[in-house]
């Protein structure tokens, strides 16, 4: 199965073998203060939308679910215009094979959500991210999007499916982007981590080294060098 069509289901649906993020209809969906019952069950946190709905007031919630159970959604966050919930996605941690995050980023003076995934697992590789806003009707406007995906050999450990320019290329892109931000949500080897209590970790291919038996640089050059070297 191409790698990119699994993330796209990775990010659309529960599975019991990575950390998956759902998108739902979000006309017939409540943010759990907005329903008393629910309500003791969460803490829900407001974070500035930045106007990443274009021409209306927006702000983003992050939910937590308190003590989660085995299949419980953890976290689900919202975006919000006008009052008005118009889009939403669930984080959850399933396993430690797949890293991912969701961050606000702001882009030559614009603001978007940008959410990114770096995968590594039996011998397949594949990294993603997406940058996106919202018109003023609530629709999805992508702004920037771009995936990796590679294959590790078995016996020789050579990288197959992506040369040394294309991983350089994907690092410093999504560096670029995202240095500095402060994750909404972000799922790694470590847990779930929620905002303001996180930060972007350089993408410089430590998941990669590490999965290869290296140890991890301060230099995607270094690591890529390593890598491509055997």
């Amino acid at each position: 199965m191409n790698r990119q069509k699994l993330f796209l289901i990775l990010i659309s649906a529960f599975l019991l073998t990575g950390c998956s993020t759902k998108q739902s209809s979000t006309e017939s969906r409540k943010i759990p203060q907005e329903n008393t019952e629910a309500a003791s069950n969460y803490y829900n946190k407001t974070i500035d939308g930045k106007n990443i709905v274009e021409n209306r007031k927006s702000e983003i919630i992050l939910s937590v679910k308190k003590n989660p159970k085995p299949g419980d959604v953890m976290s689900t966050v919202y975006v919000k215009a006008d009052g008005d919930t118009i889009w939403s996605s669930d984080y959850t941690r399933l396993n430690d094979e797949l890293d991912i995050g969701l961050t606000p980023v702001e882009i030559d003076g614009r603001n978007y959500l940008c959410e990114y995934c770096a995968d590594i697992a039996r011998g397949e590789g594949s990294y993603h991210y997406e940058i996106f806003s919202f018109d003023g009707s609530g629709k999805k406007i992508v702004y920037k999007k771009q995936s990796l995906d590679f294959s590790i050999g078995q016996m020789d450990k050579k990288i197959i499916g992506a040369t040394i320019d294309e991983m350089r290329d994907y690092a410093k892109t999504i560096d670029g982007y995202l240095s500095g931000s402060i994750p909404i949500v972000y799922i790694d080897d470590d847990g779930i981590h929620y905002y303001p209590d996180t930060s972007y970790e350089s993408c410089n291919f430590y998941k990669l080294c590490r999965y290869l038996t290296y140890t991890p640089s301060t230099s995607i050059e270094k690591n890529l060098s390593k890598i491509y070297s055997r």
